[in-house]
C-alpha cells in the first residue's frame, strides 16, 4: 500500500461494533485545538481543521537584544500580551493549545500565560519545532504532532468516561452497571446514557459471546 491508494476491503459478515469502528476512523477531527508556533517576536496562529490548518493570524514585532534588558523585557511583556488576545479570543471550549517553538522562547511565554490566565493556559501543551511564525505552523503538521496530540486527547476523553463510571459505581446508586447481562437489561429499560465496552471485549470474545454484542450495540 502506498499514499494516495484507493483500497477497498471486503468482508462476508460486518458486526456493529465493526461498522462502529470504520464510522469513528472516518470521523473529522472533534478536538478543538489551537496551535502557535512562537520564537523571539514572531508568532504564527492557527486552529486545527479536519483539511489541515487554518491560519488565523501572525505576529511580528522587533524585540531588543541582552544588551537593553529592561527594554528587552517590556517589549517582550507587550508581544505576549498580544498573542494571548488572539489565544482568548479564539479560546472558547478548547480542548487543547500547542505552543512550539525553539529553545526556551515557548517555555518563557507559557510560563507568563500561566500568571496572567491559568485555566486556559492548563489546556497546553509544549512542543519542540525548528522555528516560529508560518514555517512553525508547517512544522507541526509535517512532524506529525497534530496526530499525536488528537490521539492523546482521545485517549483522555476515555479515561474521563471511565473515571465518571468508577465514581457512579462507588457510590452504588444503580446508575452504573458492569456485565453483560446487566447492561442489557438497562437497555431494555431505555436506562442507557454512555455504553463502555473495552477492545479486548470486543476482540477476545467468543461468537456467541460477540452476537450477544451485537445486539446490544444495534
Amino acid at each position: 500500500l502506498k499514499e494516495g491508494m484507493v483500497l477497498t476491503v471486503g468482508k462476508d459478515f460486518w458486526t456493529t461494533a465493526d461498522l462502529l469502528k470504520v464510522e469513528d476512523a472516518a470521523k473529522t477531527i472533534k478536538a478543538k485545538v489551537l496551535l502557535l508556533a512562537i520564537e523571539d517576536g514572531v508568532c504564527a496562529l492557527g486552529t486545527l481543521r479536519d483539511y489541515g490548518v487554518k491560519p488565523i493570524a501572525t505576529i511580528s514585532r522587533t524585540i531588543s537584544g541582552k544588551n537593553e534588558p529592561e527594554k528587552k523585557r517590556t517589549e517582550e511583556i507587550s508581544f505576549f500580551d498580544e498573542v494571548m488576545e488572539v489565544i482568548e479570543s479564539n479560546g472558547e471550549n478548547l480542548d487543547r493549545i500547542v505552543i512550539a517553538g525553539p529553545a526556551f522562547y515557548k517555555d518563557n511565554f507559557l510560563k507568563y500565560f500561566k500568571e496572567k490566565n491559568e485555566d486556559l493556559a492548563a489546556k497546553s501543551v509544549i512542543e519542540n519545532v525548528s522555528t516560529g511564525g508560518e514555517r512553525g505552523l508547517q512544522e507541526i503538521v509535517k512532524r506529525g504532532i497534530i496526530e499525536r496530540i488528537v490521539k492523546e486527547w482521545k485517549v483522555q476523553q476515555e479515561v474521563q468516561k471511565l473515571t465518571e463510571f468508577f465514581e457512579e459505581f462507588g457510590k452504588d446508586s444503580g446508575m452504573a452497571v458492569y456485565g453483560l447481562k446487566n447492561v442489557d437489561y438497562a437497555k431494555t429499560m431505555g436506562s442507557i446514557k454512555h455504553l463502555l465496552i473495552s477492545n479486548s471485549t470486543l476482540k477476545k470474545g467468543k461468537i456467541e459471546k460477540n452476537k450477544a454484542l451485537d445486539e446490544l450495540l444495534s
